[in-house]
């Protein structure tokens, strides 16, 4: 810790250290997101994170029943292509969306995208993409494709992306999320857990020479609350959460701190239908020790 006045070399160093490392006290390296329209939830693993209703009508599922599927075709490496057996209503998924598939022929075709999801989808078909590339093979048939996000974290659009300079810096975390929720109606009455937390990812640099970025890896849960809500109607009771003036001190790096959700089946094979938030704010301050 740097001292007045300097009476010595290291003095010296650790003065100068401290002036480089930025100005002190509040104001530096601030971001935050606030917002008082609808959302509905995606369930995505990359923006849009929420999709804006006008309505508290919940427009977007996060949970669609298996659908079966006539073919299934690789348009090349990475974009997966499922026919369903018999045309929908109306589109059955979201754009982003990490839908499963299971039970086709060739096994190759099976699995959840998450990290890309779905790109297109249609009252006839899904197309999804997969992070990595894989080698072409023949089309297959049978199987079906669904989306079911419990038991997996569901992020929210409050977040944002800090840079720590210190080992002693610190970063204090503000949260706020009011939220509804809906469950399937056939397995009532029932309990559900309903997990919030603020979780913390480090960037790491993707060495992409054209496209140069960072990709962010889940490196801690900085705060969480659990409730278990008892279910006896599909649309619950409006919850709030609030996270005020947590701090973290991770030490030195580029992250991003994001609002998320867990739903959990605590009784009766609860299922999570759609969440809808409301009023919903997310602050991230460094703090120069």
């Amino acid at each position: 810790m740097p001292q007045f006045p300097v009476s010595d070399a290291q003095g010296i160093q650790d003065g100068l250290n401290y002036v480089l490392s930025g100005p002190t006290g509040t104001g530096q390296n601030f971001a935050s997101f606030g917002a008082g329209t609808l959302g509905d939830l995606t369930g995505n693993f990359r923006p849009p994170f929420t999709i804006l209703n006008a309505t508290t009508t919940p427009a977007v599922d996060l949970y669609v029943a298996p659908i079966a599927l006539s073919t299934a075709e690789m348009l090349d490496g990475r974009t997966w292509k499922y026919t369903y057996t018999t045309p929908l209503a109306q589109p059955a998924f979201q754009l982003g969306q990490p839908i499963t598939v299971t039970g086709v022929a060739d096994p190759t075709y099976d699995g959840t995208f998450t990290a890309i999801g779905v790109i297109e989808s249609t009252t006839t078909y899904v197309i999804a993409r997969s992070q990595e590339s894989y080698t072409v093979v023949a089309n297959s048939t049978g199987g079906t494709v669904e989306l079911d996000t419990m038991d997996t974290r569901i992020s929210t659009d409050c977040n944002a992306k800090v840079t720590v300079t210190s080992a002693q810096d610190r970063v204090v975390l503000s949260a706020q999320l009011n939220n509804t929720i809906y469950v399937d109606a056939g397995a009532l009455p029932g309990s559900l857990d309903y997990t919030v937390e603020i979780n913390r990812y480090a960037a790491n640099p993707t060495n992409d020479v054209a496209n140069p970025d960072f990709r962010f890896e889940y490196d801690a849960t900085v705060i969480s609350k659990t409730k278990t809500i008892a279910t006896t109607v599909v649309q619950q009771p409006e919850e709030e959460t609030l996270f005020i003036n947590f701090i973290d001190q991770p030490g030195p790096g580029y992250y991003w701190y994001i609002l998320e959700m867990t739903f959990t089946d605590a009784g009766g094979g609860q299922i999570v239908t759609n969440s809808q938030a409301a009023l919903r704010s997310f602050t991230a301050q460094v703090l120069k020790a």
